[in-house]
C-alpha cells in the first residue's frame, strides 16, 4: 500500500470509530425522519402539468425483483435509515433486507401516469424498440433521483425542530442550535457541489419531451440526450442507478449537467445493460469518460470495464439493489466492510472539504474495489 492508500484508510477507519462511539441522539433522529417523511408526503405526479397525488412508484420493476429476490426480499438502499443515521451510532447500511414492495420505491407518477408511461418497461408482452426502453427506464431512475433530492435537499425548504412533536421538548438549545447550523451548512456544501436548479434544468429538458409527445420514442430523446449502453452479456446480481456529473476541469467552470447512469435489465431478462443518458451540453465533458469506457469494453477481458462501471454506479447512485446471495458472499469474505469504505470515501470525495485532496479519496476508493466483486458473470 502507498502512503496516500494508507492515509485514507486511516482517515476512514478514524471516522468509523468515532460513529461506533457516537452518543446516539432519538430525539434528533425522530426529528430528521419526520423532516425526511414531511418532504415525502403529498408528493403531487413529476409527469408535466399533472395535479394528482404520486404513488410509490418503483424504479425496477416488480417483476424482475421477483426474478432476483429470496423470499420476496432484496437488499436495498433504505433512505430513511440513511437520513436518521446522521444522529445514530455507527456508519449506516448500504443496503437493508427489504420486500420488494419497499425497493427502490418513490412517490414519482400519479397510477396512470405510472401505468401509461411505463407500459414498454412493466408490460411483457409490450413491444418497443431496446433505445427507447432504456431511455424510459432512465427517465423513471433520474425522477427516483430527483424526488429524493427534492425531500431531503431542496434548499427551498428550511429546516427546523418539529415543535408539534413532544420529542421537540427532549431536544435541548444546545442540540437545537447545533442541528440548525449543520444542517444549514450541509445544504450549503451540497448546493456548491451539484446544483439543485441544474436539477431542475434536467427535468425540464424530460417535461419538455413528454409535452411535445405523449409516448416519445428514442428520436425524441436525442433531441436533449445522447445514450451509451453496453450489454454485459449476463444478468448480474448487483444492480443501481443514480445521476452525476463529471468535469475533468478541477475548477468545475463548465458546471455540466449531470449525466444518468443505470444497470438495466433487459425484459427477458437474459441479459442487463450498462447505461449512460448524457445531456447534450455535457457530451464535451463526458468525452473522456466515455472513451475510457469503450477501450476497456471493446476488450476480450471485461473486467477492468467491469470495475470502472462499479465504480461510476457507487459514485452516482442513491438507488442500489443486490440479491440476498451477493450480500451473503460479501459480509462472508469480510468484503460488505470494503463496500461502505469505498462508498462513504467516493462521498467525502464529493464534498471537498477535508484536509485529504478529493482525488486521493477518489484512488482510494478505486484501490479499494479492485480487492472484490460486486459484478461478475455467476
Amino acid at each position: 500500500m502507498n502512503f496516500e492508500f494508507r492515509t485514507v484508510d486511516k482517515f476512514m477507519n478514524d471516522f468509523i470509530q468515532n460513529k461506533d462511539k457516537q452518543k446516539s441522539n432519538i430525539f434528533l433522529k425522530l426529528n430528521e425522519t419526520d423532516y425526511y417523511e414531511e418532504n415525502k408526503s403529498g408528493t403531487l405526479c413529476h409527469y408535466p402539468g399533472c395535479c394528482e397525488k404520486a404513488i410509490e412508484s418503483h424504479t425496477y420493476p416488480k417483476s424482475f425483483l421477483r426474478r432476483i429476490a429470496d423470499r420476496n426480499k432484496v437488499f436495498a438502499t433504505n433512505i430513511k435509515h440513511i437520513v436518521g443515521n446522521i444522529y445514530d451510532k455507527g456508519v449506516s447500511d448500504l443496503v437493508m433486507d427489504t420486500y420488494i414492495k419497499h425497493s427502490g420505491v418513490q412517490p414519482l407518477f400519479c397510477k396512470k401516469h405510472d401505468v401509461d408511461l411505463f407500459k414498454a418497461i412493466e408490460v411483457k408482452g409490450f413491444n418497443t424498440d431496446l433505445e427507447t426502453y432504456l431511455c424510459l427506464f432512465l427517465y423513471r431512475s433520474y425522477i427516483y433521483d430527483y424526488q429524493l433530492e427534492s425531500e431531503v435537499h431542496n434548499p427551498s425548504v428550511n429546516r427546523k425542530i418539529n415543535i408539534e412533536r413532544d420529542y421537540s421538548k427532549k431536544i435541548s438549545k444546545e442540540d437545537e442550535s447545533r442541528y440548525l447550523f449543520e444542517q444549514e451548512l450541509s445544504s450549503k456544501i451540497i448546493s456548491e457541489n451539484a446544483s439543485f436548479h441544474n436539477s431542475d434544468v434536467l427535468k425540464n429538458r424530460f417535461d419538455n419531451i413528454f409535452l411535445e409527445k405523449k409516448s416519445p420514442n428514442y428520436t425524441d430523446f436525442c433531441q436533449y440526450f445522447e445514450l451509451k449502453y453496453y450489454d454485459l452479456g449476463f444478468l448480474p446480481n448487483f444492480f443501481a442507478s443514480g445521476t452525476m456529473f463529471f468535469s475533468a476541469n478541477p475548477t468545475r467552470s463548465e458546471n455540466p449537467l449531470q449525466s444518468i447512469y443505470a444497470i438495466i435489465p433487459e425484459k427477458s431478462l437474459k441479459t442487463a445493460y450498462f447505461c449512460i443518458l448524457i445531456p447534450n451540453e455535457s457530451k464535451d465533458s463526458m468525452k473522456i469518460v466515455i472513451e475510457n469506457i469503450e477501450a476497456e469494453y471493446s476488450k476480450s477481458d471485461k473486467s477492468d470495464f467491469l470495475k470502472i462501471i462499479e465504480f461510476f454506479l457507487l459514485d452516482a447512485s442513491q438507488n442500489i439493489i443486490m440479491t440476498e446471495s451477493l450480500y451473503k458472499k460479501l459480509q462472508k469474505n469480510n468484503e460488505y466492510q470494503k463496500l461502505l469504505k469505498v462508498y462513504m470515501s467516493l462521498a467525502f470525495a464529493r464534498l471537498n472539504i477535508f484536509l485529504i485532496p478529493s482525488e486521493s479519496f477518489r484512488n482510494y476508493s478505486y484501490t479499494l474495489l479492485q480487492t472484490f466483486k460486486l459484478i461478475n458473470k455467476n
